[in-house]
């Protein structure tokens, strides 16, 4: 399998030209390289009353 570029935007990770199995567990195992995304913030929505 050709090289596999890390799916993070900026990441410059590349794997090595490996079985395709061994690109999964190395893709898996770089993962944690990255910052986790923060969390979503909910927002209450106000009702609008009718007049």
């Amino acid at each position: 399998m050709p090289e596999v570029q890390c799916p993070f935007p900026g990441c410059e990770y590349k794997t090595p030209d490996v079985d395709p199995l061994i690109v999964v567990a190395l893709i898996t195992a770089h993962s944690p390289a990255h910052p986790a995304a923060p969390p979503a913030v909910h927002v209450a929505v106000a009702k609008i009353e009718r007049v």
